[in-house]
C-alpha cells in the first residue's frame, strides 16, 4: 500500500500545506467560512479517503465507481455549502500538486520504494485527479440542476451562460 503508507507517514504535513495553499490563495476565499478545524477536517477526508483509491488502481484493481461516487458526493457538497466550482477544483489541485512534490523528493532521497512504483504513484495521482474532477463537476451539476443548497444563497448561474458570455 504505497500510498497509504506515504499518507500515513505525512498526513498532517500534507494537510497543513494544503491548508496554507487554501489561506494564500485568492482562487479559494470561499474556504475561509470554515474554522480551522473544518477546514482541516475537509482536506483531511478529501486526502485519506478520496485520493486512497490510489493503492486499488496501483494494484489493478477497477475502481471508477468508487471514485465517482466519492467526488460525486463531494460535488454536492461542496455546491451546498455554496463553495464555487472553481474554487473546489482548485483544492483538489492544490492536491495533486503536493501529492506529485512529495514523490519528486521520495524520487531524489533515500526512498524504500524503487523509481519505477513511484513513477507509476506519479502517473495515477494525475489520472485520478482527472476522474476526480470530473466527477465533482458532475455531482456538482447535479445539485446545482436540483437547486439544493444548505443555505439560502442564491443560486449560481448555469455554467452554460458563462460560455454564452465568453463567445459574445
Amino acid at each position: 500500500m504505497l500510498y497509504q503508507d506515504l499518507v500515513e507517514r505525512n498526513a498532517d504535513r500534507f494537510i497543513n500545506e494544503i491548508i496554507t495553499d487554501i489561506y494564500a490563495s485568492r482562487d479559494t476565499d470561499s474556504y475561509l467560512k470554515f474554522t480551522l478545524p473544518q477546514l482541516y477536517k475537509l482536506v483531511r477526508t478529501l486526502l485519506t479517503e478520496g485520493y486512497t483509491y490510489l493503492d486499488g488502481i496501483l494494484t489493478g484493481h477497477d475502481c471508477d465507481e468508487e471514485i465517482h461516487l466519492f467526488f460525486a458526493t463531494l460535488g454536492r457538497e461542496r455546491y451546498s455549502q455554496g463553495i464555487p466550482l472553481n474554487e473546489a477544483v482548485k483544492v483538489i489541485m492544490f492536491i495533486k500538486k503536493r501529492l506529485h512534490a512529495y514523490v519528486d523528493i521520495e524520487r531524489i532521497g533515500d526512498s524504500p520504494y524503487g523509481l519505477q512504483q513511484l513513477n507509476e504513484l506519479n502517473f495515477q495521482i494525475g489520472s485520478l485527479t482527472n476522474r476526480a474532477v470530473k466527477a465533482l463537476i458532475a455531482g456538482y451539476e447535479e445539485a446545482f440542476l436540483k437547486g439544493y443548497r444548505q443555505d439560502d444563497a442564491p443560486p449560481l448561474a448555469p455554467l452554460t451562460s458563462y460560455a454564452m458570455v465568453a463567445n459574445e
